[in-house]
């Protein structure tokens, strides 16, 4: 049926209830799948699932967020190092008042290694 009445584009967000979650509110978020070639496309498409779950989390009011290392499983098989650079770049972009902290839930120790020093770069760069 949504692909008939409304087909959604990668970045497109959508406001659930927490659904029983510890959470007041669910921010999901349609992702790309990974392709070998189109990289500028591909980078701006998976920058935008970070950036607009940001927007809608300040339009909201919200105070903390958190999201998957999207895009670095098997399924959407973005390169791990490049997933947490987009990862990151489209967080700090868009990251401001009233948000305090914005978490990434990594789900093996290569992906929280991988985003661990992307942030570090980040970090050394700012200064």
């Amino acid at each position: 049926i949504l692909e008939h009445v409304f087909k959604p584009k990668q970045g497109d967000v959508f406001v659930l209830p927490g659904l029983g979650l510890p959470v007041k509110h669910l921010l999901l978020a349609i992702m790309p799948p990974w392709r070998d070639g189109s990289f500028d496309k591909q980078d701006r498409d998976l920058i935008v699932c970070y950036r607009h779950p940001v927007e809608a989390a300040r339009r909201m009011k919200l105070k903390r967020i958190a999201f998957p290392a999207i895009a670095t499983g098997k399924r959407h098989g973005y390169p791990l190092e490049r997933a947490a650079r987009l990862a990151l770049t489209g967080i700090a972009e868009r990251i401001g008042e009233p948000l305090e902290e914005v978490r990434i839930v990594c789900d093996r120790e290569d992906v929280y290694e991988a985003f661990r020093a992307r942030l570090g770069k980040m970090r050394a760069a700012a200064v």
